[in-house]
């Protein structure tokens, strides 16, 4: 088909009768039956919906991890100037730099954080507008200077182009400069940022993310309001007098009697009836609705008509952790996809700058949200798994995305020791250096060829039933043990997937400094070989801050489904970080000390002949499985272990009301040593002399040391 035959004219329009106010040619939704979901009533509507706590959490659900992800300025080809330009206009960082990069704290212009959290609001009204504003600098370069918002309840009209496109608004009436008079505002389309959900046709009003929420939302109302009414109706009961058997008053005594039962208050002082009457107090005879659970389907379908239905599984009776991860992984692509084109619609500010300062054809960078609601966990699991499987094999190119992720540091280019003339080592000079070369070489090297973790084994429905069963302690206590291994798995995996790039840079740091040994012929420079522990201690914390996080909210949530009304949430236990940190930086340094130890003997085993693919075979024997693994699971169960301990103090001083019991559980150990059985179950008078045996939350006497799993449980004393 030849070019001339492309149509280059639209032939339709939105509408059948364009301008005449039908069909999808107006900027309003013209199939809604609700008056007031009508714009702009809808604005008043929908405004009062977003106080209810249930929508008001779900819209938490949803800006909250917007706010998080990680928005960047992608250049995608623009010219470098340009795309800093977009940089610094917006306060954004620029794709495959650091975070660091941006510079210090902006004191004016566009805080862009701020800005998607009012760009977030178009999900309650269904659109939020943004007007743009510029300066031009005295290097003659164009820059955003404000990005001011636009609220719908001050926008009285939204025109729109024949063509469907939108044309302008005009907002409410502001008094003219030294008149009494008020004229509407009209801003074009070309200086507005309009965010718009589910827009369809010209409706530019969009639709809101609580619209499919409305009637349930009003259906609730109008229960409360009724089930209220019922309690104060009907709570306390109606006190009627009745005559006795065989009596016959008189109108007055009736009379009496009336103003007397009418009187009656619940006090101090309370009320009587005259001589010949008998009080009593009637309730409701019958059934009446269970307003509750009504009240609770129409919570559950608010939060299932906006993808939200996770936030109801701690309160529903079929709620699962494998349902849940349903339920999240589809809201997590609803995040991601609302945050891709909130993306799409702040990319215009970067098509207008580039086109104020470079002009129409020049290319444009665009504004990009990373992975919205993507846990560390989640990252550090995929890239475990892909390593174990030999799908990718790490090099510097991940390694740059773990610390970009993780935000780690840049890595230090390492470099082949001066050693000094006291044990007769030189550097090496003249041709390729262990320094030199990109290591590992390829095939050479892979983190977990097995890894041994030396703990908790990674725990699936098959292996479940290794488990013993609980006792009536456990079970009051509300543990989950199956439920604690697996977190604790995907924290180590999470540790292992940091420490890829931690292991890649000691192996670099091992080979420069063993080929450097072995070229000066020293067998005692092969005896002081050192690593730098300053990026293995930084990722050991975040993984131990992580850990001991978790096992603060399982023990809230254990204590929760032991029926104690604690009121805690994560954030109001405090724990120890500082000595978690200095817990971190022994274990790094101790591992590099051993990992260091153990090349070095080898090296020294196996003579100074040694060819380079001999020193990387030396390298990767030592580091996999090796110390490391061992070192990750370390830490994240002493971590998590100690989160608990916190935990447990901060409810048992939460709850004054009642007395609890302090016990140990190995439950976690189908294996566990002639120690740890013995101690299985024993209650201390107090959590404090459970700390004493638990320190740091792993029990002393464990044969197995730092591979044990038990750990100390609290329930609730039955009263006596």
């Amino acid at each position: 088909m030849p070019a001339q035959d492309a149509p280059l004219r639209a032939l339709g329009g939105m509408s059948s009768n364009i301008g005449s106010g039908f069909g999808w040619g107006v900027p309003g939704d013209e199939t809604e039956h609700v008056p007031d979901l009508v714009w702009p009533a809808s604005v008043a509507t929908l405004s009062r919906m977003r106080t209810d706590g249930v929508i008001s959490s779900i819209l938490a659900a949803y800006t909250s991890p917007l706010l998080a992800a990680d928005w960047r300025i992608d250049p995608r080809g623009a010219d470098p100037l340009a795309v800093k330009i977009c940089a610094d206009s917006l306060g954004l960082p620029i794709l495959g730099e650091k975070v660091d990069d941006i510079g210090p704290a902006r004191r004016q212009g566009v805080k862009f954080l701020e800005h998607v959290r009012l760009a977030a609001l178009h999900l309650v009204w269904g659109h939020f507008a943004f007007e743009d504003v510029y300066e031009i600098r005295p290097d003659g370069l164009t820059y955003l200077a404000a990005l001011p918002e636009r609220m719908p309840s001050t926008i009285v009209e939204i025109r729109v182009n024949p063509d469907g496109t939108l044309k302008s608004i005009v907002q409410e009436g502001m008094q003219g400069q030294g008149t009494n008079s008020f004229n509407g505002v009209e801003i074009p389309a070309k200086q507005l940022l309009w965010y718009c959900h589910s827009r369809e046709g010209a409706n530019y009003v969009g639709r809101s993310l609580l619209r499919a929420a409305y009637s349930y939302w009003l259906l609730k109302i109008e229960g409360m309001r009724a089930n209220a009414v019922g309690l104060s109706r009907f709570s306390a009961g109606t006190p009627v007098a009745e005559p006795l058997p065989g009596t016959n008053p008189t109108q007055v005594q009736i009379t009496e009697a009336q103003r007397m039962v009418s009187s009656i208050r619940v006090g101090q002082q309370g009320g009587a009836v005259p001589v010949g009457f008998k009080l009593r107090i009637i309730g409701i005879e019958g059934t009446l609705p269970d307003a509750l659970a009504t009240l609770r389907y129409y919570d559950e379908q608010v939060a299932r008509s906006t993808l939200t239905s996770i936030l109801d599984l701690g309160s529903t009776a079929n709620g699962s952790r494998a349902l849940g991860d349903n339920f999240a992984d589809l809201l997590q692509r609803s995040l991601q996809s609302i945050a891709n084109q909130m993306a799409e619609t702040a990319s215009q500010l970067c098509v207008r700058l580039t086109r104020y300062n470079f002009g129409d054809d020049a290319v444009a960078p665009v504004i990009t949200a990373g992975d919205v609601g993507a846990s560390k966990a989640t990252i550090a699991q995929s890239i475990t798994g892909l390593i174990q499987a030999g799908a990718i094999t790490p090099d510097p190119a991940l390694e740059s995305f773990v610390r970009e992720a993780y935000h780690l540091p840049a890595a230090v280019p390492v470099t082949a020791p001066k050693e000094g003339p006291t044990d007769g080592t030189e550097a090496l000079k003249g041709s390729k250096t262990a320094a030199s070369r990109v290591w590992p070489p390829p095939g050479a090297f892979k983190l977990t060829d097995e890894v041994a973790i030396s703990g908790p084994r990674i725990v699936n429905a098959a292996d479940a039933k290794t488990y013993r069963d609980p006792t009536e302690a456990e079970q009051a206590a509300g543990i989950d043990p199956q439920a604690i291994d697996a977190e604790h798995d995907t924290l180590v995996a999470e540790g292992l997937a940091l420490f890829a790039a931690v292991v890649i840079a000691w192996g670099a740091a091992l080979a420069a400094q063993i080929m450097a040994a072995l070229v000066a012929g020293s067998l005692v420079a092969l005896a002081r070989l050192k690593l730098k522990t300053a990026d293995a201690v930084e990722a050991l914390q975040l993984v131990m801050h992580e850990a001991a996080a978790t096992g603060v909210r399982q023990v809230l949530d254990e204590t929760g489904r032991a029926g104690a009304d604690h009121g805690l949430a994560p954030d109001d236990v405090t724990v120890n970080t500082a000595e978690l940190d200095e817990l971190a930086e022994a274990l790094a340094e101790h591992t590099a000390s051993v990992v260091a130890g153990t090349a070095g003997r080898e090296a020294q085993r196996l003579g100074t002949a040694l060819d380079e693919a001999e020193v990387d075979a030396v390298i990767a024997q030592v580091l996999t499985p090796g110390p490391v693994p061992q070192m990750v699971s370390e830490a994240v169960a002493r971590a998590m272990a100690g989160g608990r301990v916190e935990a447990m103090e901060a409810v048992i001083a939460a709850t004054p009301g009642i007395e609890w019991e302090i016990s140990a559980s190995a439950v976690r150990d189908p294996g566990t040593c002639d120690r740890c059985e013995e101690n299985d179950g024993h209650v201390y008078p107090d959590l404090a002399t459970g700390r004493a045996d638990f320190p740091l939350g792993l029990y002393k006497a464990c044969l197995g040391r730092t591979r044990c799993r038990c750990l100390l449980i609290a329930r609730p004393k039955a009263p006596q």
